[in-house]
């Protein structure tokens, strides 16, 4: 037993039935335990850091929850609004992610908040999944690298993170009763796999998803949250639920694990304690979750962190880790007859289309709408960064055969189209129908641009052959509209600097390095199926880049691929085995004529119908000068080699083939075969 643990067991002797059961409770509405600390929140969602218990009597604080995942979801026009973490997962940069992590964290202690609820370890399984700009990505050792580091960087700062949506919560349109389905295997190796390595590395709590699972929500599944997550992974932190209807049962839920009833309590509270004098629920179930919650306060409140003042919200140190983000993960996927980056010596005209060009598009207006001081809008950071020489020439409106007189006349032509809030989101609306259909948010029912946009960029790559398209939102299906451009960037929600940074690598300030977290296919029946609208869905195994592979569909951008303005080489390859890890070295070279990054990335697999082609392992970001060359090094954990068969992890013997290349179909990757 360690101090933390005797110490929260003295503060539990010490309290009542009443107290304890205080401590699972949210303290936001009238139907609070006692009406306590009522409605603590302002003009917006989580304007104020969201309370729940604590215990006054005994100097025990309460829990103050910030939202997030972009930023810090609190305050008005303060907070640092990072890109999405989808754009960050593009980054392939973990290193970065952690100091975002500890920015976030920095926010939130100096708004009041002790607690993060913006860890989002969703795959993503479908990309017309509404929140789908809230995951990292479609693989699980990816998400479970670029979590882990967001997860380290905010308890860094002695502020507990929550990882969630635990589990299953790949879809909106009917999140609050849709039942999940999928066997085991692919429970354990595709959807939980990358929660487990944050439980192992320590998160504090874990935020359980409104879906169910099997039949039983997921947070009151006995199975989820007593027989996987505290007795097979161990876990030490404490369970919350997601808001309002995140629990169904007051005595089920108390019974299967869940610690606390989060924002304002309804089925707690008063109704907890009524249940544990009618023995409907032991009191040792609520002592466990006194435990679970004092144990990981006491463990935060003894960080050693320095203090923080009003000003480091949105300080310039975090808007130039925004902008780093923002420059790391836009990916180039087309540059033809290398008209990107543009020369400004060259030319006199740039015609921007789109009223995306100039609008503040942050991503969902759901539960991670961040609130910062200002946005630069692509148009802005154009207007900023080209000479007075150079005339920007902006059209937001429809009329083609206008778009098309413009286009002619410039020497480039820039289009700016894509996703808002009103598209793709947090899916408010209880009804299917409107979540899929409506005028906000939700999933998406197609995965290609408006049948405008398409039209639009058409009739400009036909009147200029120097146009280039870059997209924004979560995950663009390019239509015909391809093979009319030159070039076309993907930029994600790229967060208040966003339009500094694009305007940046459009101009050739710096070279793109971002690289895709997912595989866009050639047509959209290529990816797993899903319906949006079923109040039940089944999981397969086979989604993504592993599934294009699997039913062998070549696609049309391959999981891990993005251009640079440089060139790389990969040279000098070798492989260690270690006692738990591979180490994976090689020669990385700059070849080109301008300093960039590239990354290298690790796959494995196996000549078995059953195991991937091809999964990734592990990967690391380098920077290089031209000519400059360095040692990349990549340490890949031997156990994300191993399936779930016999209710166990265990890796097959026989031979793996692993592949070194820059994205999961290079066809100048290094191959070789590991026999284990």
């Amino acid at each position: 037993m360690d101090r933390y643990e005797e110490a929260a067991r003295d503060v539990l002797s010490q309290m009542t039935l009443e107290e304890k059961v205080f401590l699972m409770s949210g303290h936001t509405s009238r139907t609070s335990m006692h009406g306590a600390l009522k409605g603590t929140t302002g003009a917006h969602y989580n304007e104020n850091p969201y309370l729940a218990g604590g215990c006054a009597r005994l100097k025990v604080p309460p829990i103050a929850f910030c939202d997030g995942s972009k930023g810090v979801v609190c305050g008005t026009g303060k907070s640092t609004a990072f890109p999405v973490s989808l754009m960050r997962g593009a980054t392939f940069h973990p290193q970065l992610e952690r100091k975002i992590g500890h920015a976030i964290g920095r926010e939130i202690r100096a708004y009041g908040g002790t607690l993060f609820g913006g860890v989002c370890l969703n795959l993503l399984y479908h990309p017309g999944w509404g929140r789908s700009q809230e995951s990292y990505g479609e693989d699980t050792v990816h998400v479970g690298i670029m979590g882990r580091a967001l997860m380290e960087g905010v308890q860094a700062e002695g502020v507990m993170a929550a990882v969630k949506h635990f589990a299953f919560n790949q879809m909106e349109a009917l999140r609050f009763d849709a039942d999940v389905h999928m066997d085991r295997r692919t429970e354990r190796e595709q959807f939980l796999h990358h929660f487990q390595r944050l439980v192992e590395a320590g998160c504090a709590a874990v935020m359980t998803s409104y879906n169910r699972y099997n039949g039983e929500y997921c947070g009151q599944n006995a199975y989820l949250l007593t027989d996987v997550l505290r007795k097979e992974w161990g876990f030490r932190g404490f369970v919350m639920s997601d808001f309002t209807w995140g629990i169904r049962d007051t005595v089920t839920a108390a019974s299967s694990g869940q610690d606390m009833e989060m924002a304002d309590t309804r089925l707690f509270g008063l109704a907890l304690l009524d249940a544990v004098r009618r023995n409907e629920v032991p009191e040792s179930a609520i002592d466990e979750a006194a435990i679970s919650i004092l144990r990981t306060q006491l463990r935060f409140a003894d960080y050693p962190v320095q203090a923080v003042t009003g000003s480091v919200i949105g300080c310039a140190e975090h808007r130039t880790l925004a902008l780093q983000a923002a420059r790391e993960g836009a990916v180039l996927l087309k540059n033809q007859n290398a008209v990107l980056p543009v020369s400004v010596r060259r030319i006199h005209e740039i015609a921007v289309f789109g009223v995306l060009a100039d609008e503040d598009n942050l991503g969902d207006h759901g539960s991670s709408r961040v609130y910062p001081p200002y946005v630069v809008t692509i148009l802005n950071g154009l207007r900023k960064l080209t000479p007075d020489s150079v005339r920007i020439r902006w059209y937001a409106g429809q009329n083609l055969a206008h778009m098309q007189r413009l286009a002619k006349q410039a020497d480039v032509a820039l289009v700016i189209a894509g996703l808002t809030a009103e598209d793709e989101g947090e899916g408010l609306s209880r009804n299917a129908q409107d979540a899929v259909h409506g005028a906000y948010g939700g999933d998406r029912a197609s995965l290609t641009l408006s049948t405008g946009q398409e039209a639009g960029i058409t009739a400009i790559g036909e009147s200029n052959r120097q146009t280039v398209v870059i997209t924004i939102g979560s995950m663009v299906q390019p239509g015909a509209w391809l093979t009319k451009t030159a070039a076309f960037m993907h930029a994600f929600y790229p967060g208040m600097e966003g339009g500094t940074a694009i305007a940046e690598l459009i101009l050739g300030k710096l070279s793109p390095s971002g690289k895709l977290p997912y595989a866009i296919a050639r047509q959209e029946t290529d990816y797993a199926p899903i319906d949006y609208r079923t109040p039940s869905v089944t999981y397969s195994y086979w989604h993504g880049y592993q599934r294009l592979d699997h039913f062998h569909r070549e696609p049309l951008f391959p999981f891990g691929y993005g251009l640079s303005y440089t060139a790389f080489s990969l040279s000098d390859c070798q492989l260690t085995e270690q006692e738990q890890t591979i180490l994976v070295t090689c020669r990385l070279r700059n070849t080109g004529a301008m300093r960039g990054a590239e990354v290298v990335q690790v796959y494995a697999g196996r000549d078995e119908s059953d195991y991937p082609v091809k999964k990734l392992l592990g990967f690391s970001k380098c920077w290089l000068d031209p000519g400059e060359e360095t040692i990349a090094r990549i340490v890949c954990r031997l156990d994300d080699l191993a399936v779930y068969e016999g209710r166990r992890f265990h890796i097959r013997p026989g031979i793996y083939h692993i592949y070194v290349g820059t994205s999961e179909a290079d066809p100048n990757s290094w191959k070789t075969d590991l026999l284990l």
